[in-house]
């Protein structure tokens, strides 16, 4: 199903399409790592079918919605520690510099300025994680050297 999405309203005839049997879109999305031509395959239809269908139910292309899905999964990881690159990696991005391209094009700020002004919380919690990953690589290259073998 498409989050926001009301079957209701829009007929029936939508709820015939494959489309909106396939399940959870996002999900879908997710495992075909955000590729329009790979989610088509998910979904047994054409990359033409997924752009009549979204442009239908949602007015929107399928490229745009797969992109705003990428970047609020990019949102939610942000706050977890990972670093830029990994999230760069996990959401689909061959290369860190087209993620943070796209990351400011859709909000306004860089991935390593953004902080939602609600998640202060959040927000310490990815630096204490950022500082425990130091901390623990600085104590294994100490170890290293330490080591003569």
């Amino acid at each position: 199903m498409i989050q926001g999405y009301d079957y209701e309203a829009r007929g029936s005839h939508i709820m015939s399409s494959r489309l909106a049997r396939v399940g959870n879109l996002g999900d879908v999305a997710k495992q075909a790592r955000y590729n329009l031509h790979e989610f088509a395959d998910l979904c047994h239809v054409s990359v033409r079918q997924l752009e009549r269908f979204f442009k239908h139910s949602l007015a929107q292309t399928p490229r745009t919605w797969i992109a705003r899905l990428r970047i609020q999964e990019a949102k939610s990881l942000l706050s977890s520690g990972l670093s830029i690159k990994e999230i760069a990696y996990s959401v689909g991005f061959k290369h860190p510099s087209h993620f943070c391209r796209a990351f400011k094009q859709w909000t306004g700020s860089s991935p390593g300025g953004y902080f939602p002004a609600n998640e202060p919380l959040a927000s310490k919690l990815r630096k204490e994680v950022i500082r425990l990953r130091r901390q623990q690589l600085n104590l294994s290259t100490r170890s290293h050297e330490r080591d003569p073998n």
